[in-house]
């Protein structure tokens, strides 16, 4: 399996940084905001959004 490694931004403004670890599971979706119609949305397993 290639391991595939992504940078997540913005993780202090949602509280993330203490429990967004290497291994932990996340689910990207595509969302349009006020600052960018092709952002990516980056969720926990149980729905906690973690940044973009």
């Amino acid at each position: 399996m290639t391991k595939t490694y992504i940078t997540v931004t913005h993780l202090d403004d949602y509280n993330a940084a203490g429990f967004c670890n290497p291994g932990t599971t996340l689910i990207l979706k595509r969302v349009q905001n006020e600052y960018d119609d092709d952002a990516i949305a980056v969720f926990s397993e149980k729905g906690s959004k973690y940044g973009y």
